[in-house]
């Protein structure tokens, strides 16, 4: 059989049947199987899906086992050669899975594939494509994971020219990978308690043991993110006892002295010694891990550093500075100092380039979101859209009531006699008595027409009138006095 598609499920409700639906609808065409590992649901989720769907296998946990062993559950009783797990609620787009297997075989089965993943609405089962995450990313010092941009991956190659990219690690949502790669890496950790870093965890180990993540931009399959957990709870020391195991697989001894202690300072007391007494009481199955790992590994996780530019470890500093503690889900934002509990919110959002579109409420950033990966899978960011526009502030304007100024509104403010050329509009009657005009030049009717040339009267002066000339007199007998 070409490939097995394997689904977690635990009280995942309508959404489950959705789920396989979707799966036959768009890889009709795909020899396959559906196996779906039921997780001790209590909801009759699982018997609906069963009387729904026939063909499909069923392999279930009497009680609670967790996602790391409930996937790897599937993979053991898989027949297929390509694995495909996928959760309980997701929409693959079509040929979305078709184009993982074919990934998966042309890499030879050496690498594990994670496609695009954008937001699902459980409501109308509609994917939001333009919600997307793509690349993955877990810092080494806090074990925090954010998305990556598509243009922060380097770009590879598969033989037959398809793009894809490198990605630090995966998200467990949905990922491909060959049946004989998933057992060389030794698969899930299945002493992983409930939720967390088991996806993390290993595609970590993929790059250490000289395999590869690529993340495929072409396929997409849309996947329900929680705002939080709705239909179970996560005991907080269990997600803290797997970020311990994740990192005792990871770091070489000298690391993990350094680590260890920095680490424990972020966590609250009482919370770390709960957290770190279910560590032990399976410390020998990861030391055992740990040996197999080892003993098998191409890269450090000095190399890894390196190659994905993290801050930390360096050969040449192991101290973490403290500076590097970055508060968390396990410590107050404002100050740092450690908190009760780590956070069990949702996972950050990843950036998205702008958009016209307005964005999509949410929690967020998820993100800017950065918390220790104890929530559910990451939601990928929803890019900005057409915001409304911003309003903009009242112009002033008189108080109400007040009756139109019948002046132009360009004429109100200047307190002048008009300088245009063009004449002023008439000016509406008004009660007051009009303003006093300066005399006129003119001479007073009904005198007689002065004898002083027309041209004259412009050089008086306001208020000042030439006055008319008495008649001259009559020549006198008698000689005129000189002045």
């Amino acid at each position: 059989m070409r490939a097995t598609i394997v689904i977690a499920a635990h009280n995942e409700g309508d959404l489950l049947g959705k789920t396989i639906h979707s799966v036959k609808q768009t890889a009709a065409a795909l020899d396959t199987e559906i196996v779906v590992v039921d997780d001790a649901s209590t909801d009759g989720s699982v018997a609906q899906a069963q009387r729904d769907h026939p063909d499909v296998r069923v392999e279930s946990f009497p009680q609670r086992a967790g996602v790391s062993r409930t996937k790897d559950r599937g993979a053991r009783v898989a027949q297929g050669e390509v694995l495909i797990f996928l959760d309980g609620h997701c929409n693959p787009e079509p040929g979305a899975l078709t184009r993982l297997v074919e990934d998966v075989e042309l890499a030879s089965g050496e690498a594990v594939f994670m496609p695009r993943i954008c937001a699902l609405d459980p409501e109308t089962w509609q994917n939001n494509t333009r919600q997307v995450g793509h690349g993955y990313q877990v810092r080494l010092d806090t074990l925090e994971v954010t998305w990556q941009d598509l243009e922060r991956l380097r770009p590879a190659q598969l033989p037959d020219g398809r793009a894809v990219y490198e990605t630090p690690t995966f998200i467990g949502c949905v990922v491909a990978m060959s049946r004989r790669l998933y057992t060389r890496l030794h698969g899930f950790d299945t002493d992983m308690l409930f939720y967390g870093s088991e996806d993390v965890d290993l595609g970590v180990q993929c790059w250490l043991l000289g395999h590869t993540v690529y993340h495929d931009p072409v396929p997409l399959v849309g996947h329900r993110f929680q705002q939080q957990f709705d239909h179970y709870t996560i005991p907080p020391g269990h997600t803290l006892a797997n970020q311990l195991r994740m990192a005792r697989r990871t770091f070489s001894d000298n690391v993990w002295e350094s680590w260890l202690p920095w680490f424990r300072e972020r966590i609250h007391r009482d919370h770390w010694e709960s957290s770190w007494q279910t560590f032990r009481e399976r410390r020998e199955s990861v030391e055992r891990e740990r040996q197999y790992l080892f003993a098998h590994r191409a890269h450090s996780e000095f190399w890894y550093s390196e190659r994905f530019s993290l801050a930390w470890p360096a050969i040449n500093q192991l101290t973490l500075p403290i500076t590097a503690a970055m508060p968390s889900g396990d410590s107050d934002a404002s100050t740092g100092a450690p908190s009760s509990r780590p956070s069990v919110d949702p996972s950050p959002l990843p950036s998205t380039p702008p958009s016209p579109m307005p964005p999509t409420p949410m929690p967020p950033t998820r993100a800017p979101y950065e918390r220790p990966s104890v929530d559910p899978s990451p939601l990928p960011s929803t890019p900005p859209s057409p915001m409304p526009p911003t309003p903009m502030p009242p112009t002033p304007m008189p108080p109400t009531p007040m009756p139109p100024t019948p002046m132009p509104p360009t004429r109100a403010p200047y307190e002048r006699p008009s300088v245009d050329p063009s004449p002023l509009p008439p000016t509406p009657p008004s009660p007051m008595p009009p303003s006093p005009m300066p005399p006129t030049p003119m001479p007073p009717t009904p005198m007689p027409p002065t004898p002083m040339p027309p041209t004259e009267a412009p050089h008086g002066r306001p208020g000042v009138d030439p006055q008319p000339l008495p008649p001259t007199p009559s020549p006198s007998p008698w000689p005129t006095r000189a002045p």
